[in-house]
């Protein structure tokens, strides 16, 4: 599974790291990036660790920043694929 960069917002961190817009997040710190609640979750420390695709070739960057700060990505569609639930049964879902 991979969602499109659409664009890469100007002096943010992943444009600082060398993601472009058109490459394909795989992978925030190893973990699979299904859904935007795992975008926030696993992009969300000090130093990340970004695996894409760009034309086809694995790429693989280290952004800085600061904890819970944005990447900057933006993605060509919507990240939510349908409901997904945990068990833990917080107030806001």
């Amino acid at each position: 599974m991979s969602h499109v960069i659409q664009s890469v917002d100007e002096f943010s961190p992943a444009r600082r790291a060398g993601i472009r817009a058109g490459d394909r997040l795989v992978r925030l710190n190893g973990e699979t990036v299904i859904d935007f609640l795992d975008y926030q979750a696993l992009g969300a420390n000090r130093r990340v660790k970004v695996e894409v695709l760009r034309n086809g070739e694995a790429m693989t960057f280290h952004v800085a920043k600061g904890e819970y700060d944005s990447l900057g990505l933006n993605f060509a569609l919507p990240m939510m694929s349908g409901v997904r639930m945990c068990c833990n049964r917080c107030l806001f879902c």
